[in-house]
């Protein structure tokens, strides 16, 4: 059976010389050439904290490694094909998020936080590229 708008779900291991640069990907300080900086207002801090650098220290710092080959994170990108969010929210893309979408949004949310606990730092929704998606 083939699936016509698979959803997406990356995990990506981050060393801690990979903090600064996820961080500024995350929190905008370093937009992508993907992204559409006329939709930067979009994007959201919907969990934790909005400084993700910080935060994964205060982690690290209430639970440390065990050895210094361990790697301390992983960044979770969460999203679907473009084409589905144009169907379930067709104006998704000037922030209007139809009762779908943000079911969408809130399920994810509350699914990371279940999953996660203590150890999620942040979960961002990035509305300024080519389909909504969580960084977390």
């Amino acid at each position: 059976m083939e699936i016509e708008h698979p959803a997406v779900c990356r995990v990506k291991p981050i060393r801690e010389k990979g903090f600064a640069g996820m961080s500024a990907h995350i929190e905008r300080t370093s937009v992508p050439l993907n992204a559409d900086p006329s939709r930067q207002h979009l994007n959201h801090t919907l969990y934790g904290n909005s400084d993700i650098e910080d935060g994964i220290r205060a982690v690290l710092d209430k639970y440390p490694l065990v050895n210094s080959r361990s790697i301390p994170c992983a960044e979770m990108i969460l999203t679907a094909h473009g084409d589905w969010f144009d169907k379930i929210s067709p104006n998704w893309r000037s922030g209007e998020y139809s009762p779908t979408l943000q079911g969408w949004i809130d399920k994810n949310v509350e699914w990371l936080k279940e999953k996660y606990g203590e150890g999620l730092v942040s979960v961002e929704l990035h509305m300024d590229e080519e389909a909504p998606h969580f960084h977390a």
